[in-house]
Formats: C-alpha cells, structure tokens, sequence
C-alpha cells in the first residue's frame, strides 16, 4: 500500500487531535479532503483525479502542502478557519477555491484545473 504524503500528514494530526492535543497548540481542528479534476482540453473533457501539488494557506502562512498521485485524494486536519486552496498540475491553470474548516467537521474539495 502507498502512503501519499498528505495522508500521513492527516494522520499524524488526526493522532494528536485523538489524544487531546491539537498539533497548532490548541484550538478546534476539522478536516479538509478532495482531489484535483481536470476539466476542457480534447475529449472526455474532464479527467478526475489527477496528480498535482495542493496547498492550503491563511493569512499568509502555509498550513498543508502535499503532492497528491494520479487517482488518490488529498486528506489534512486543519485549525478551524477559513483558507485558499490552491493545486498546480503541469501546465494546467488551477484557480484557488475558498475552503472552510469547521470544528470536528470535514469538507471536501474539488479542485478544477483548466486545460486548453
């Protein structure tokens, strides 16, 4: 079984928020899941799941960055807030999505990037 990055990232954060401990030092933590789609290009037209790097960040500051393969998902535990998801895939133009992060809660993301 591969591990992508991001998974154990959300795992070790998942393990300290099981013990009591958030790994920010306090504070309610959520989960942010998803996956990168492609979307335009020549047929199908749109393509799920593909490889790429996805960062989220608030305020300027990077709180999960991961690669994430072909077909796999992107999983991390979060404070609660509000933060730009961003993913780059190759020449691909990936605009940033809003993700929200509430306490105890997961949102899940997608993450489409255009091809011309």
């Amino acid at each position: 079984m591969r591990w992508a990055p991001a998974t154990v990232v959300a795992a070790l954060a998942l393990a300290t928020l099981a013990a009591g401990e958030p790994a920010w030092g306090g504070g309610p933590v959520g989960t942010v899941t998803g996956q990168i789609d492609l979307s335009g290009g020549p047929g199908p037209g749109r393509v799920p799941a593909v490889s790429g790097t996805v960062t989220l960040s608030r305020g300027g500051r990077v709180y999960a960055r991961a690669a994430v393969g072909e077909g796999e998902r992107f999983r991390f535990a979060l404070p609660a807030g509000t933060y730009r998801a961003h993913a780059h895939d190759g020449d691909a133009r990936c605009p940033g999505i809003t993700a929200t992060v509430g306490p105890g809660r997961a949102s899940d993301l997608r993450i489409v990037c255009q091809v011309k």
